[in-house]
């Protein structure tokens, strides 16, 4: 329900005076308070003083008018047109901590007294509704009145009948079943009239600040009929579920009849919800059937609520409405594939292999990583996890189209393993993955899969083209996919100093000739399932980007990869 913020200043007393004549009268402004303003109607008030030797000279001493108001120094008129609220329409409280108007009056003497004064700007108080619907004798009646501006922010506005009478049986009352509009309020007539005939009526609303509207009525209560005809919707509620995004629209329809049968004039609007619900034909003759349609357009995921009415003349219960509802869902969790974060290959999955997940609605759209881990890493992150034969798994990174995961550490002698993906309770599609003891892969620079492998030099210095390792030393090269360790490692944990070696045996060349491999086991500082392998470089490898290949198990690390070798 709208209402408009007023400008609230709190009246002062007056202290200010400077030196009298005898018998002279003290200079005082006599004004209390000021009229209520209206958004582009024209205002006019004027300042009053008394006492004092005149003529008497007025300024604003502190504060700001209204846009559009003026201050006449010589005459204390304050005049114009108001052209904004000192608020924007909508909001319910006042400004807080407003600047006070304070004016000042002097006369010929020299002496000054100040006053604060409020001045409320609002939008026009306006009645929107203009005709009553008519009623029949003996059966419940109701008809909404809407009215639009004014001032509500201090108290809600007051209705009365100013001229004229209701009809017997019916009294004005605040909400009731009106649906809400946005930015009006309203008045409900309603009540079961106990006599018919034309009754005309005078109806007079006044907002906190005492502006006023007035509308005249005459509402018609007809006779009782022997047969009244009454509006019957079929049904009176409709319910829709669409998926956020869908460009889809959805309809149902209703079945629109008088229960006394024959046909009769009827009309059909969205009186509640947004622009996502519309009816159609808007007018026609029963029985009929309207269609109502819902588009989700850009709408998030929750429920949204909405309403039709539906009126005809002829009808003793008019008007009627039919209920909507609107439950926008997100869209479901789809995998389209499943690889190595290493070297970014599709195929079979080792234990504690870290993955790349990629779909669509995995995650939220924005991304988001776990900046460090103390201890472990969790398997819930923004309301996403990643699934292995329904056990959740570590996770370093999650978002809509990506998901960065840790393959627990599997250690039965099944094949296959089944990936889902959960976000916020929806679960994807399951891709199923051969599991490998081993599906080793390298990590590069560039985090392409190819090229420079993520290796340091035996001094701890990242080995690139710029730094290379001397032949004969021994460098340390980081990947996934090793299989088991021995210590066992837990899922998400970070390896610490302690290692763990890998269970399988570990070989390696650079540049085509076997390497002699120092070390295969845990990566201290980085998560259970990276692997470092420590290997010599052979005497004699010749200086530039040598391919380096790890085999555990027997199975091979990509193609591709290389060391710098000076």
């Amino acid at each position: 329900m709208n209402s408009l913020v007023r400008y609230q200043l709190i009246p002062l007393v007056i202290l200010t005076t400077s030196g009298f004549l005898e018998g002279q009268q003290a200079l005082s402004i006599s004004t209390s308070s000021l009229p209520p303003a209206s958004v582009g109607v024209s205002y006019s008030a004027t300042l009053q003083a008394t006492g004092g030797v005149p003529p008497y000279t007025w300024s604003l001493l502190s504060g700001t008018l209204p846009v559009g108001l003026s201050l006449d120094s010589s005459s204390g008129a304050i005049t114009g047109v108001p052209a904004q609220t000192f608020a924007t329409p909508g909001v319910v409280s006042p400004t807080s901590g407003a600047t006070a108007l304070t004016f000042e009056v002097r006369d010929s003497a020299g002496s000054a007294v100040t006053a604060a004064l409020p001045i409320s700007v609002a939008l026009p108080l306006t009645i929107t509704t203009t005709a009553l619907p008519a009623g029949t004798q003996g059966f419940p009646y109701n008809a909404c009145i809407y009215v639009s501006g004014g001032d509500t922010s201090t108290a809600g506005l007051s209705w009365n009948v100013q001229t004229g009478n209701l009809p017997p049986g019916i009294s004005l009352n605040s909400g009731g079943t009106c649906p809400v509009l946005p930015g009006d309020q309203m008045i409900e007539v309603s009540g079961t009239p106990a006599q018919s005939g034309n009754f005309p009526f005078t109806l007079v609303v006044r907002d906190s600040d005492g502006r006023t509207a007035i509308e005249a009525y005459s509402l018609v209560i007809n006779p009782t009929a022997a047969s009244p005809a009454a509006l019957s919707l079929t049904p009176s509620q409709l319910s829709f579920t669409a998926i956020e995004g869908s460009t889809a629209s959805l309809a149902q329809s209703v079945a629109v009849s008088l229960t006394s049968g024959g046909s009769a004039g009827y009309s059909a609007s969205v009186s509640q919800g947004g622009n996502w619900l519309s009816v159609s034909p808007s007018a026609g003759s029963t029985p009929a059937t309207i269609i109502a349609t819902v588009n989700v357009g850009t709408l998030g995921p929750g429920k949204y609520t909405g309403a039709i009415q539906i009126s005809s003349a002829a009808a003793v219960n008019t008007p009627q409405a039919v209920s909507v509802t609107l439950t926008v869902t997100p869209p479901a969790p789809s995998i389209t594939s499943v690889m190595s974060s290493a070297s970014f290959a599709a195929g079979a999955l080792a234990p504690g292999a870290l993955v790349t997940i990629m779909g669509t609605a995995l995650g939220p759209s924005t991304g988001v990583a776990v900046p460090s881990a103390v201890g472990a890493f969790g398997t819930t992150l923004a309301g996403v996890q990643a699934l292995f034969n329904g056990t959740p798994a570590p996770l370093l990174y999650v978002s809509s189209t990506v998901v960065n995961a840790v393959v627990p550490f599997i250690e039965s002698g099944q094949a296959i393993v089944a990936v889902q993906i959960s976000y916020n309770g929806a679960l994807s599609n399951t891709v199923s993955v051969p599991i490998a003891a081993a599906a080793p892969g390298l990590f590069t620079a560039a985090s392409s899969g190819v090229g420079q492998g993520s290796i340091l030099n035996q001094d701890y210095s990242v080995n690139s083209a710029s730094n290379p390792a001397a032949a004969g030393s021994v460098v340390a090269v980081y990947g996934t996919g090793g299989g088991l360790f021995q210590p066992a490692l837990a899922d998400g944990t970070i390896a610490g100093s302690a290692l763990s070696t890998l269970v399988l045996p570990v070989t390696a060349t650079v540049n085509g000739a076997a390497a002699t491999v120092v070390y295969s086991g845990s990566a201290p500082g980085l998560i259970a399932g990276v692997m470092q392998i420590n290997v010599e470089i052979p005497a004699g490898t010749p200086s530039g980007n040598a391919p380096i290949t790890i085999s555990v198990g027997g199975v091979a690390t990509q193609a591709g990869v290389t060391v710098a070798v000076r």
